[in-house]
């Protein structure tokens, strides 16, 4: 679906630019439906974490030599980490990033002038 607009909350609505799908599929399908998925969602890495294991062997080495993409299939119960980009480029309007960013104080009045919370001159986003 795809819409123009997102309600956050009541007093911010963002633009939405991308389309969003849904994707269905059955788990449990053959290699070649694998592959297919793979090929359409293009992930920077796979990880098979159910199935026998010689099975899951084949499937990750074709799965690298026909994608490129790297492929896991860590044995149970071990953790395994998967370098990622940390990086991800956004647009923000400068007033949701200075909500996001400067409290606001409560509504009770009972704060003095000045606190370390709340100073009288916060730091301004420009």
């Amino acid at each position: 679906s795809t819409n123009s607009q997102i309600e956050i909350d009541k007093k911010t609505t963002i633009d939405v630019k991308c389309t969003i799908a849904n994707l269905s599929f059955s788990a449990h399908t053959d290699a070649q439906g694998i592959l297919h998925l793979i090929q359409m969602v293009e992930p920077k890495a796979v990880m098979l974490v159910h199935g026998e294991k010689s099975k899951m062997s084949f499937l990750k080495a074709r799965i690298i030599k026909e994608t490129g993409i790297p492929c896991y299939d860590p044995p149970n119960g071990h953790t395994i980490s998967i370098a990622s980009s940390p990086l991800i480029p956004f647009e923000m309007s400068r007033r949701l990033l200075k909500r996001a960013f400067i409290p606001s104080p409560p509504p009770d009045d009972d704060l003095s002038s000045s606190s370390p919370i709340f100073p009288s001159n916060p730091p301004l986003i420009s």
